[in-house]
């Protein structure tokens, strides 16, 4: 494939396991032994042009988790969301292999068509830009 899009990427997966890591869920040998494979792996794959990172705010989250009621979200602990959404603006922070878009906070791009409009154009723009 030259051209594809995913849900969740490599490049996401160590925030995951940066917290596992900290919470005591995977030793600190783990977590060093996953990061030389991912580096490994990195180094032998294409960086993307485009990242697509919807960026919110714990609340506006947790506010599209109640809407959607999907029951193993609901009993996740506040403090979760707080720490994953710090590792994920920390991780993209220090991000640089390719543009990134998007902060949605305040959109709501499932049930707002004008939101979800302004979403799809954002990224069609910047695609086209790409090729």
């Amino acid at each position: 494939l030259t051209n594809c899009i995913m849900d969740r990427s490599i490049y996401g997966d160590v925030i995951f396991s940066r917290m596992l890591m900290e919470d005591g869920e995977m030793t600190v040998e783990e977590f060093n032994v996953y990061e030389e494979l991912l580096f490994n792996m990195l180094e032998h794959i294409k960086k993307p042009k485009l990242m697509i990172y919807l960026e919110s705010s714990v609340d506006h989250a947790l506010s599209q988790i109640k809407k959607r009621s999907r029951e193993y979200e609901l009993i996740v602990p506040r403090q979760y969301w707080e720490s994953l959404n710090t590792h994920y603006r920390d991780y993209f922070d220090n991000y640089d292999l390719s543009e990134i878009l998007i902060n949605v906070d305040g959109l709501d791009f499932s049930n707002n068509e004008a939101d979800r409009d302004y979403i799809l154009n954002l990224i069609d723009q910047k695609v086209n830009s790409l090729i």
